[in-house]
């Protein structure tokens, strides 16, 4: 299989490869974190929640999850969620791993790694196994990082 420049976005050439197992286009898409949450989860599913998309109530996703919209109340998921710059989240949230550059408000709890990316804003009680934190990012309130033992 060849790739020929066109107006074709990189990312689509790179997850085309991808669901045909041909990993010989690998690099195209690696600065996305899409792609590489897929490429490195032990999870075969993801979800998607587009941008202008408002969720109100309790969510759960025993998967990974690429959030670029609204939700409004409780999420769970047993994976990795990753809030892109438009997303936000106004609730209580547990999560495996996350990494933010949108918006979150009240009571987060993350088992191992949470990344904040400079353009992330986090506020409310927060609580995870590791913090990152990109020069930028915005984080108010209770924080508890580490194990409790």
């Amino acid at each position: 299989m060849s790739y020929t420049k066109s107006t074709v976005n990189p990312v689509y050439l790179f997850f085309a490869s991808f669901l045909k197992g041909d990993s010989r286009n690998t690099n195209a898409g690696a600065k996305n974190s899409d792609a590489n949450m897929r490429q490195s989860s032990g999870a075969a599913n993801m979800s998607q929640i587009a941008a202008g998309t408002v969720i109100e109530g309790t969510v759960k996703f025993d998967h990974n999850v690429r959030l670029d919209g609204i939700i409004k109340g409780d999420v769970e998921c047993t994976h990795k969620l990753v809030m892109g710059k438009q997303a936000k989240i106004e609730g209580t949230l547990k999560t495996q791993n996350m990494t933010v550059e949108g918006a979150f408000e009240g009571t987060l709890t993350v088992k191992e790694l949470l990344q904040l990316a400079s353009s992330a804003k986090v506020s409310g009680s927060i609580s995870a196994g590791k913090l990152q934190v990109d020069p930028g990012a915005i984080l108010d309130g209770d924080c508890q990082v580490g194990n409790k033992k």
